[in-house]
C-alpha cells in the first residue's frame, strides 16, 4: 500500500495493523511527524517518504527507493478539499505511481482508493476535476456522517 497525503498516517496505520506493508507519503516538511507516529505506534510495516504532488522527481524517487514492483493499492483520504491546480498535480502523481512495476509485466496498475469528506460541493468538484482522466471510477459508498452520528 502507498498512502498519499498521509498527514498523521491514520489510514496507513489501519492498513499496517492488518498486516500490510505501507509507505506513508506527504510533503517533506510533514515527514518528521509521520516518522514520530511510526515510532510511537511501533509499526515495523510502515515506512515514510517525502512526496510533493506534481513533482516528477519526487515520484521517481519514491518508485526507485520503495516501489519498483509497484503497489496493489494507493490510498488517499481527505484530499478532495485542495484547489483545482493541486488536484491536477495529484492526478499527475497518481498516474506515475500507478504505472510502477507494470512495464514489461502482466501486473495491472495500482488501484486507487479515495476517501472524501462530504463538505458542500467537495465530492462533485473533485469528481469533475478528474473526469478527463482515463480511470475507471466507482463509488463504493456514500455516507452522511452527520446524519449517521447526529452531529
Amino acid at each position: 500500500f502507498l498512502e498519499l497525503g498521509a498527514g498523521c498516517g491514520l489510514p496507513g496505520f489501519a492498513v499496517a495493523k492488518h498486516g500490510a506493508e505501507v509507505l506513508l507519503t506527504d510533503l517533506p516538511e510533514l515527514c518528521p511527524l509521520l516518522e514520530c507516529n511510526v515510532s510511537a505506534n511501533h509499526s515495523e510495516s510502515a515506512t515514510v517518504a517525502p512526496l510533493s504532488w506534481g513533482d516528477s522527481s519526487d515520484a521517481r524517487n519514491v518508485i526507485e527507493k520503495h516501489g519498483k514492483a509497484g503497489w496493489d493499492y494507493i490510498i488517499a483520504a481527505d484530499v478532495g478539499y485542495v484547489a483545482a491546480h493541486v488536484q491536477k498535480a495529484l492526478v499527475k502523481t497518481i498516474d506515475m505511481l500507478r504505472a510502477a512495476g507494470t512495464e514489461g509485466s502482466t501486473r495491472p496498475p495500482s488501484r486507487v482508493v479515495f476517501a472524501l469528506c462530504c463538505r458542500p460541493g467537495e465530492v462533485e468538484a473533485f469528481t469533475a476535476q478528474i473526469q478527463g482522466v482515463a480511470w475507471e471510477i466507482d463509488t463504493l459508498e456514500k455516507m452522511d456522517l452527520a446524519a449517521a452520528t447526529g452531529v
